[in-house]
């Protein structure tokens, strides 16, 4: 194996599952998912050689992400939202219903985070991934400050959400 491929697959066995987190968070149906998650793997593998090192491999990941999700976004802009589902294996009946009140939380959650504008969607969605402001800002091409200001407003807005339900 080559130094390329042992660092991709070293990059992408650490930021799979935050990758797809991060699609979770602005797209409503599993195939679309996948799409993103195949185009970013996609990227990254062709923009390994031209990394320059001049950010974390993370900061670089999460902005081919938002990249290809905004590109997505604007080239599918009339889908139909479908709830979250999951197969559940569980034979106890409460850790079932837990299991179910989770999910029924997170797609209220995503719901409310799916009627912000989309730089809010995203930047939500980094922080939940507990990015720090600074690479919050990095990722998003703002301030760190701003960053702040913009979550406080998003989670007000959430909040009022929630609270309407």
């Amino acid at each position: 194996m080559d130094d390329k491929q042992e660092i991709y697959l070293s990059i992408i066995n650490e930021y799979r599952d935050k990758i797809i987190r991060l699609c979770f968070a602005h797209l409503d149906n599993r195939s679309y998912v996948d799409d993103i998650f195949q185009e970013v793997l996609l990227a990254v593998w062709s923009g390994l050689e031209r990394f320059k090192h001049e950010a974390s491999y993370g900061t670089w990941i999460y902005r081919i992400t938002v990249n290809t999700i905004f590109l997505f976004n604007k080239n599918e802009r009339k889908r139909r939202i479908e709830p979250l589902s999951g197969n559940f294996t569980s034979s106890s009946i409460n850790e079932f219903e837990h299991k179910i009140q989770e999910e029924e939380n997170l797609k209220i959650l995503y719901e409310a985070i799916s009627n912000l504008v989309e730089l809010d969607r995203i930047l939500i969605a980094l922080y939940l991934e507990k990015l720090s402001y600074e690479e919050i800002g990095s990722v998003l091409g703002i301030s760190a400050n701003h960053v702040g200001v913009r979550l406080n407003r998003i989670k007000e807005k959430i909040r009022k959400q929630l609270n309407k339900q």
